[in-house]
C-alpha cells in the first residue's frame, strides 16, 4: 500500500469511527429516556440512529475493498480472532510503514507502551539510575506516541484475554504478581497494569510479523 492508498484508508477509518460513535451516542440518548411511548421511540430511532446504518455499511465496504492492497498484513491480523476487519484497518493505517521504526523499542514508544511518568505537566521517559531509583529522563521530555494506535491495541488485547487461553494465562500471571507486590492497589489498577503487559506482548507480535513481511517485500523488489 502506497502513501496515497494509506491516506484514503485513513480517511475512511476516521469517518467510520466518527459515524459509529455518533450512532452509539444517539442510541444511548434515546435509551436514557424514561417511559417514552413506543411510537415516539421508533420515530426518534429512525431519525437519529437508523439513518446512519446505510452510510456505515457503505464505508465499511470501501474499507474492506481498500484492504485488498494489504493482503499480507491482513492475512497476519485475520488469524487473530480478537482483531476484526475495522481494528485491522486502523492498525495498518496508524502503523504506516513498519520500516520507519528503528527497532522494537522505537515501535513500542510510538504505541505509547514504553514506561513514562508525568511531571510538571510533561511526560518523560523513565530510566533507572545507579541506585535503581526510577527517574525522569529529561533528555527525552517530549513523548510523542499515537493515541489511536494505543487504544486499538489495548482494545484488541482486552478481547484476547477473553478469547485466547495463552493471553488469558499471561494476563492472570502478571495480575497475580502485581497483587502480591502491590497489595494496596485497587483491582482496576492491577487490571490495567496486567493489560498493559498483554498489549506489549501483542504489539511485539505485530512488529515481528509486519517486519518479516517488509523484509520479504524488499527482497522481491530487489530481484
Amino acid at each position: 500500500m502506497n502513501a496515497d492508498e494509506r491516506r484514503v484508508l485513513s480517511i475512511l477509518v476516521n469517518t467510520n469511527q466518527t459515524l459509529y460513535a455518533a450512532k452509539k451516542s444517539n442510541n444511548h440518548r434515546i435509551n436514557s429516556f424514561e417511559e417514552i411511548p413506543k411510537n415516539r421511540y421508533n420515530s426518534l430511532y429512525n431519525v437519529s440512529v437508523a439513518t446512519m446504518e446505510e452510510p456505515l455499511d457503505i464505508l465499511r465496504d470501501e474499507i474492506y475493498n481498500m484492504l485488498n492492497f494489504t493482503v499480507e498484513y491482513i492475512d497476519v491480523l485475520s488469524k487473530i480472532e480478537a482483531v476484526n476487519i475495522y481494528d485491522a484497518a486502523e492498525i495498518i493505517v496508524e502503523i504506516g510503514d513498519i520500516k520507519r521504526f528503528q527497532n522494537k523499542k522505537h515501535f513500542l514508544s510510538y504505541c505509547g507502551l514504553s514506561p513514562v511518568m508525568k511531571k510538571n505537566g510533561k511526560y518523560y521517559k523513565i530510566t533507572k539510575n545507579r541506585d535503581y531509583n526510577i527517574v525522569a529522563n529529561r533528555k527525552q521530555d517530549s513523548i510523542d506516541y499515537c493515541e489511536n494506535l494505543k487504544k486499538v491495541l489495548m482494545r484488541c488485547s482486552q478481547k484476547l484475554i477473553t478469547m485466547d487461553p495463552e493471553y488469558k494465562e499471561y494476563y492472570q500471571n502478571y495480575k497475580r504478581q502485581y497483587q502480591l507486590k502491590h497489595m494496596n492497589y485497587s483491582l482496576k489498577r492491577l487490571h490495567l497494569m496486567a493489560l498493559k503487559k498483554v498489549t506489549i506482548k501483542f504489539a511485539n507480535l505485530i512488529y515481528k510479523e509486519f517486519k518479516d513481511i517488509a523484509i520479504i517485500e524488499e527482497l522481491d523488489e530487489n530481484d
